[in-house]
């Protein structure tokens, strides 16, 4: 009898150890950021997902690393960023703190009266369009091509001022002539067309990729 005992509590242990290493799996923890005030001590994690996932999955995902997290220390608040893999700009985010409200963090507040808040910005939320393939390219390739030619773009600026440096209009023009030439020569290099390249710039903007 005291083995069967024995065998089912090792069972359930190891079933909880999997259920929350499987749910640690679903994110991963990129940094974190202690905020220490006089009033109150925050920390800030920043934590990233590589799937395209439902709302109530990803409410699911921060509330889990709500509780993984809330154990690493003890503060009077935490919040939780989350992105996606490549992207520059949380889409979500979790606050565990008095009433579920960042502002409210003060030092010794019972944890009792602790509740975790979650907000999803849906124009951020990434999309399957946003995932590893688009026009045969990677996300990285997209950001590559996104990036030359907002460099171009700033080029083409400024060799445009400095030959036309008190004329509105020809500058204008000289720019338009010089960007339909040199991303004509990136779009060729990539192998994309022009609608192609606007749908690239569209989504390097609505993402905040780097430029």
């Amino acid at each position: 009898m005291k083995k069967i005992v024995v065998s089912i509590v090792v069972v359930f242990i190891a079933t909880a150890f999997s259920i929350s290493a499987m749910a640690e799996s679903r994110y991963k923890l990129l940094r974190s950021k202690n905020l220490d005030r006089s009033v109150a001590k925050r920390t800030v994690y920043h934590i990233e997902i590589d799937k395209i996932l439902g709302d109530e999955e990803i409410k699911k995902i921060l509330e889990q690393a709500v509780k993984d997290l809330a154990k690493k220390r003890a503060v009077d608040a935490l919040a939780v960023a989350l992105y996606f893999k490549g992207t520059s700009h949380p889409f979500a985010n979790a606050y565990w703190a008095p009433y579920g409200d960042w502002s409210k963090a003060e030092r010794g507040k019972p944890k009792s009266i602790f509740k975790t808040s979650i907000s999803i910005t849906q124009q951020l939320k990434p999309t399957k369009s946003s995932n590893v393939e688009k026009f045969d390219l990677s996300l990285e390739k997209r950001k590559m091509i996104y990036r030359e030619i907002c460099q171009s773009q700033r080029r083409t600026r400024q060799i445009a001022t400095q030959k036309y440096p008190s004329d509105w209009s020809k500058q204008g023009d000289y720019m338009s002539e010089l960007d339909k030439k040199y991303e004509k020569k990136i779009c060729d290099k990539y192998n994309i067309t022009d609608d192609q390249k606007y749908e690239i710039l569209g989504e390097g903007v609505s993402h905040s990729w780097p430029d």
